[in-house]
């Protein structure tokens, strides 16, 4: 069987827009040597320290990765409490949690989003897998 005829895995996911920012101040002969693309860099004036502050803005394409949820106490005192207080004391005056969720993305940065679709389907293909499996076939 030839690497041809094995069928490569494709899998389907979502790109979105991600907007990643930077904020700098700068003075005037420092944006002169700049070489920067002017349609991302807005560049405000700061009066009271002769400088210039400039916000780099840039779109990538993202994929969602996944999202998780950390739940933890408050301070030290609880979870002090919570470590070494009776049960019945945390179900009278219950111990006070934090939750923090962290979202993971692969960022693109070498491919471009179009801004009328925020979203748009992108192929993933395993071809070394692929190219793995019919050269393995080949040799039988």
């Amino acid at each position: 069987m030839n690497s041809k005829d094995v069928e490569p895995i494709i899998e389907k996911f979502y790109l979105e827009r991600l907007k990643i920012g930077a904020r700098c101040i700068a003075s005037g002969e420092i944006i002169a040597a700049m070489q920067v693309n002017p349609a991302s860099v807005k560049a405000f004036a700061d009066i009271m320290s002769d400088n210039v502050i400039l916000d780099f803005v840039h779109y990538f394409a993202a994929q969602s990765l996944g999202q998780i949820e950390e739940k933890y106490p408050a301070d030290w005192w609880q979870a002090f409490r919570e470590r070494f207080f009776p049960k019945w004391w945390l179900k009278r005056w219950p111990v006070k949690h934090k939750v923090v969720k962290i979202e993971a993305k692969a960022i693109y940065p070498k491919i471009a989003m179009p801004k009328d679709r925020p979203y748009i389907i992108g192929l993933k293909t395993n071809l070394k897998d692929w190219w793995e499996q019919g050269k393995d076939e080949d040799e039988v």
